[in-house]
């Protein structure tokens, strides 16, 4: 027995990794939930053993592990019309079947709140867990589909990922992983903001300065009676609507003309601008009508030294596309319109009111986009694909897609959420206690005219910013945090057969992002008894890691 097996109290010759086997259709989806529960693994090789075996598929003899977890699920009729696994206090919705172990001891993850769905056994050294849910069904649902609204505040993908690495530890066994936060920060924040109406000056008698002149009067007066806003607010939007014909005779500023207002808010700090490329143009979607509202009126050339500034002061631009989610020759003619704008030789997308379908990622990445943000909710908050982290959406080889959580207008618009100030902080706060707990990023989005007259949530998102900086998260662009991501999952656990070790390799990070950190996961004693998990006296050690060297990992 070599040294690193006497550290892991194992017999040599067995990898410390998880061995992987899945039915074929499957594979693609556990590369992609092993890029975001980022450690050692591989597809299980016949004659190979492993500290861990997962698997969804039933186990010869020719595999061999100190831990097997079979996650598989009952027979499709079996499915309940809704059900939901209660894990650390969550809900988990499921979207394929769900079987119970009645008679388990393991109360780790619940169906509906009642029965196990975790079962163990052991033959001599050798442990066993049954889990009665296939993971990459529901891997496969969340990344390709995303949760309904009504279960948007759960990050389900993070959950199912803390749930094996729970099972893991649970057993007695260690293990390694890259956490989604860099080195010196737990979490991300991305500041993002669509440009969708920077010129009050374009709207006379249209449906935006009708529907602005209703809020800010009636709609106004209405929430200050409920006590939803402060009266002075009402006062600032009597005014601003009374001064309408000043504006549009040149005689006073513009109000909404003002977005470098954010450059002040956001001082020093990353951020990213997504402007739309032609005025008029609502777009088209083969799937519904498409509302004239969708268009906006301004044209690029209207707002070039606001861009100029927002830039020049380290912002990043993006494209607001049209109909560049359902067609490469409009993508590629709406990048052509924005390219330049900007100096950038790179650039993301966030599709306009979060237009997208199964066939986007592939489109987008056929014109030279490098990630997308549209997967977000327009009436909600949370998390769509269940996850803080950036993915590789399928059908794409190379962009990414980071998610977005948090937008101005499904919290305050009264169609959608309707929040009060107070009651909105509370929900990003838990939020943000999962990304101090998780990693990963939280994505902000505020629109252009949300800071002034007749919105009004400019001091809400004064107050956000200073929120976010107690916790003194990493503030990058999206190209940045995406650039991160990227190197992390070029990142990679090797196997050295020769001298039997496990060595980490990562690519040299580029200087503008922080590196990363290897988590190493030490049970101080077997946790395994009697079937039994515990998650308690588990040492945890983090180690910065330099990209120009290997790592020999110890475990």
């Amino acid at each position: 027995m070599d040294k690193s097996d006497e550290r892991r109290g194992g017999d040599a010759g067995t990898r410390p990794m998880i061995g992987v086997s899945v039915e074929p259709h499957e594979r693609e989806v556990a590369e992609e939930f092993f890029q975001l529960f980022k450690t050692a693994w591989e597809f299980a090789r016949e004659g190979t053993a492993y500290d861990v075996l997962v698997a969804t598929v039933p186990i010869s003899s020719a595999f061999q592990a100190r831990l097997t977890i079979v996650f598989s699920a009952p027979a499709a009729d079996a499915l309940r019309a809704e059900s939901y696994i209660h894990y650390r206090g969550r809900a988990i919705a499921m979207h394929g079947p769900v079987t119970s172990f009645p008679s388990s001891s393991i109360t780790l993850a619940l169906l509906d709140g009642k029965e196990p769905v975790v079962q163990g056994r052991r033959s001599g050294d050798n442990k066993y867990v049954d889990v009665g849910y296939n993971l990459f069904m529901e891997v496969r649902q969340l990344l390709l589909k995303g949760q309904s609204i009504a279960n948007a505040a759960v990050p389900a993908l993070d959950l199912h990922i803390d749930l094996l690495r729970s099972l893991i530890l649970g057993a007695g066994l260690p293990l390694v992983e890259i956490p989604p936060a860099p080195s010196g920060y737990r979490y991300i924040t991305c500041l993002s903001h669509d440009i969708d109406h920077p010129v009050m000056r374009n709207h006379r008698f249209d449906s935006t300065m009708v529907g602005f002149v209703y809020r800010a009067t009636i709609g106004t007066l209405s929430d200050v009676i409920k006590k939803r806003r402060p009266a002075k607010e009402l006062w600032k939007n009597l005014w601003a609507t009374l001064s309408l014909p000043l504006v549009h005779l040149h005689l006073i500023d513009d109000p909404w003309l003002k977005f470098d207002r954010f450059l002040e808010i956001e001082r020093d700090l990353g951020a990213t601008y997504f402007v739309i490329p032609t005025p008029g143009d609502p777009g088209r979607n083969p799937h519904e009508p498409v509302p004239a509202v969708r268009a906006s009126s301004y044209r690029l050339s209207q707002i070039k030294d606001p861009i100029a500034r927002i830039t020049s002061a380290g912002a990043e631009l993006g494209l607001h596309g049209l109909n560049a989610w359902l067609d490469e020759n409009d993508a590629s003619a709406e990048l052509a319109l924005v390219a330049p704008f900007s100096a950038q030789s790179e650039y993301g997308i966030r599709m306009h009111w979060l237009y997208f379908d199964e066939g986007s990622p592939r489109r987008l990445e056929n014109v030279g986009l490098k990630y997308d943000s549209s997967i977000g909710y327009n009436e909600t908050i949370g998390y769509r694909a269940g996850t803080t982290q950036v993915y590789r959406p399928f059908g794409a080889k190379s962009l990414l897609e980071l998610p977005l959580h948090v937008m101005d207008t499904a919290m305050f618009f009264t169609g959608f959420l309707n929040l009060r100030r107070d009651e909105a902080m509370e929900q990003i706060e838990t939020m943000l206690q999962h990304a101090r707990e998780s990693g990963g990023v939280v994505t902000i989005n505020w629109h252009d005219r949300s800071l002034f007259a007749e919105r009004h949530w400019g001091e809400f998102y004064v107050e956000l910013v200073a929120r976010l900086k107690q916790d003194s998260p990493w503030f990058p662009t999206i190209a940045n945090a995406v650039k991160w991501f990227r190197s992390r999952r070029e990142a990679a656990f090797v196997w050295n057969a020769e001298n039997r070790s496990l060595l980490l390799k990562c690519a040299e990070c580029p200087p503008e992002i922080p590196g990363m950190v290897l988590r190493t996961h030490r049970p101080k004693a077997n946790a395994w008894s009697n079937t039994v998990f515990t998650l308690d006296n588990i040492e945890v050690v983090d180690q910065p890691v330099n990209p120009s060297i290997e790592v020999n990992v110890l475990v």
